[in-house]
């Protein structure tokens, strides 16, 4: 009876663990589908900038002030798009992890049932 008793404790840890590691992964997907959008909204902000610089060099006039502001614009940028990708890489090393934990934790279970269904199928054949 008490080998029972642990057996459906430890498969309510374990099932308890694949829920939080479902949790944890449907996190880092959301994470990762934000940092994607911020990526399109940032490439958009490039073109933005990019076709200013192209109006400014086209329109026969040299604006000083425009051309300063365009070229820090485009060094922001830059460094917007270095870090959200340096977050990006981050990002899909924790979205690697948290399969793997969720895959881990899925087989937990499916062993733990699987041991239980023997256990019963040996008690019903005992009786």
């Amino acid at each position: 009876m008490k080998s029972g008793f642990r057996l459906e404790v430890l498969m309510k840890l374990r099932e308890r663990r694949a829920d939080a590691c479902l949790v944890q992964f449907a996190a880092v997907k959301q994470r990762k589908g934000q940092l994607e959008t911020r990526w399109a909204e940032l490439q958009r902000a490039c073109r933005e900038v990019e076709d200013r610089q192209r109006q400014l060099g086209s329109a026969g006039t040299l604006s000083v002030p425009r051309l300063v502001e365009t070229r820090s614009a485009r060094q922001e940028l830059k460094l917007s798009h270095r870090e959200l990708r340096r977050k990006q890489l981050l990002v899909e090393e924790l979205v690697e992890l948290a399969r793997g934990s969720l895959e881990q934790s899925r087989k937990d279970v499916q062993v733990l049932q699987r041991l239980r269904e023997r256990r019963v199928g040996t008690r019903a054949a005992l009786s």
